[in-house]
């Protein structure tokens, strides 16, 4: 799971507009703190 943190990154690092990973980012990071993951980060 926390493996898909990297690609929004990655698609910002390329060029991609914010309009596109800057959802992903958030469902990601939303979908980290429903799985409690936030703790394997700290």
């Amino acid at each position: 799971m926390l493996w898909q943190i990297t690609r929004p990154i990655w698609t910002r690092a390329v060029g991609i507009p914010p309009v596109i990973w800057w959802n992903n980012l958030e469902r990601i990071h939303l979908a980290a703190d429903d799985l409690g993951c936030r703790e394997l980060l700290d």
